[in-house]
């Protein structure tokens, strides 16, 4: 079952799945803002098993970019990619925040994105409101519950009952 939140930029779909993660468990990342004096300078992927690996830097050297971030594809496929891969083995909920630019840099994380559309899995993801790539369009296609993040911005308890609701149903079918 394919749970996706989606949502423009600002929208809350991280908030959305960090209060989800902290009631259901499961194995996968989000990704978090990294700011100095109030400026955003980056993101780190925060994981299920409590590593904070940089993704994207603001200034940093690099090749692959995304908009004035340099995105740290070797460290994430190793880091984050890797071994969610090997955890999601033995795990029946798998979250991922976000289906995003910078993540699908990887070609590791796209095939991983793949495999998990064909697994028997619960899995939760945030996608972005536009269809950038065939996966996010795949993502939405497959969804059994879509949920456009800005509609719960004020309300994000009643879209994790919503989504705590269908699990439930899904699992006395």
């Amino acid at each position: 079952m394919i749970i996706a939140i989606t949502g423009k930029p600002g929208s809350g779909k991280t908030s959305l799945i960090k209060r989800l993660i902290e009631r259901i468990g499961g194995t996968g990342f989000y990704t978090e803002e990294v700011r100095d004096k109030g400026k955003r300078i980056g993101f780190v992927a925060v994981t299920s098993w409590g590593n904070k690996v940089w993704l994207a830097k603001a200034g940093a050297e690099g090749r692959k970019k995304v908009g004035k971030y340099t995105v740290f594809v070797e460290d994430f496929e190793s880091k984050v990619v890797k071994k969610l891969t090997s955890e999601m083995k033995n795990e029946n909920l798998v979250y991922i925040d976000e289906i995003g630019k910078m993540e699908m840099l990887s070609g590791e994380f796209k095939k991983m994105v793949g495999d998990i559309l064909n697994m028997n899995k619960i899995f939760i993801v945030t996608v972005p409101e536009k269809n950038f790539h065939y996966l996010v369009r795949k993502v939405k296609e497959k969804a059994a519950l879509l949920i456009d993040a800005w509609q719960f911005w004020d309300k994000k308890g009643e879209a994790v009952e919503k989504i705590v609701s269908v699990l439930r149903k899904s699992r006395n079918e």
